[in-house]
């Protein structure tokens, strides 16, 4: 799937970049709140002047070069700067400039120095879409009014692991919300976790106060603890803001590729008290049958047995009339 431009734009200027100096196809998207690694370990990994610098000197002084020149004939008398929206066609460029790598080109420049200024263009512009985890910042912008309520007393999550997002997006989900779902995941804090010990919350929500998160945070912590990766729907909410509740659509999609990503890790779903009472957890109690996942209790971390389950308020929560039936 995809998303269309105008909703791209938006995305990257309401919750990437907030504050507004860069600019996207000539539309301001915002002033990037981090650019470069603030933990210890993250900036270990990226050794700018010895992995890059010390590598490819005489490279970076040609792409240099090449940005310079370029600035001269798309921005003829002004400062250096980079005009986006002016050539947006990357790898269609590189593929004409590799096909003449080793020549120079009309204006004096190597091909393959512009090969590798249009890679780095490629490069910046997908990271800015699709950042980083220590890029996601860390306050998210102002909420929409209908959200500035729920993010009064609920602090808004903006980190996310680089590949929860990509291998969300692999299974085919909107780049939006694999960004919110990658969001709302949360690691044990030492050493990678195994796929069996992935496990998502379900539970209800609506109509309770504060939306239940006080014990959806609760039973997260209590996994956390346990050595469990943890999938929870109220840290969803808490990336991506609750819209209209009266349209499950939203809900719907975003849950099924989280319980998709937890089915490919081949792990659980662990349901919590009153989870009969809620037609979302009800429902995603029945796709993860469908999916094969182990259903297990939330407080005791024990397998649900099939006389540990009040079928019959499954039934009445079923039966119950939704907008649209007849």
């Amino acid at each position: 799937m995809s998303i269309e431009d105008s909703d791209l734009e938006r995305w990257m200027r309401e919750q990437i970049f907030p504050r507004g100096r860069f600019t996207y196809r000539g539309k301001p998207i915002g002033d990037r709140n981090v650019i470069l690694p603030t933990e210890k370990n993250d900036r270990k990994e990226r050794p700018i002047a010895r992995g890059v610098l010390d590598y490819f000197p005489d490279a970076i002084a040609e792409v240099a070069r090449v940005s310079l020149i370029g600035n001269q004939q798309h921005n003829p008398g002004e400062t250096m700067h980079w005009t986006r929206e002016k050539s947006t066609d990357h790898a269609d460029c590189i593929a004409r400039h590799l096909i003449e790598r080793g020549k120079i080109d009309t204006d004096g420049l190597q091909h393959t120095a512009k090969i590798a200024w249009r890679a780095l263009a490629m490069l910046q512009e997908e990271i800015e879409r699709f950042p980083l985890s220590f890029q996601c910042p860390v306050s998210a912008p102002e909420p929409e009014p209908t959200n500035r309520e729920f993010y009064s007393y609920f602090p808004p999550r903006r980190v996310c692991s680089t590949t929860d997002h990509q291998e969300l997006m692999a299974l085919g989900c909107d780049p939006v919300v694999s960004f919110n779902i990658a969001c709302g995941t949360t690691h044990p804090v030492k050493g990678s976790n195994p796929d069996d010990k992935w496990i998502y919350l379900a539970g209800p929500m609506r109509g309770l106060a504060e939306f239940n998160f006080p014990a959806f945070d609760a039973i997260r912590d209590q996994w956390v603890r346990w050595g469990f990766t943890v999938i929870s729907p109220a840290d969803i909410d808490r990336a991506g803001g609750i819209g209209d509740v009266n349209d499950p659509k939203p809900f719907v999609y975003r849950d099924l590729f989280a319980l998709l990503l937890v089915a490919s890790r081949k792990g659980s779903i662990v349901m919590l008290p009153e989870w009969e009472k809620s037609m979302g957890a009800t429902a995603e109690f029945f796709l993860a049958r469908w999916l094969g996942l182990r259903i297990r209790d939330a407080e005791t971390g024990n397998l649900l047995r099939y006389c540990d389950v009040n079928y019959l308020r499954v039934l009445e929560v079923l039966s119950k009339s939704l907008p649209g039936d007849v």
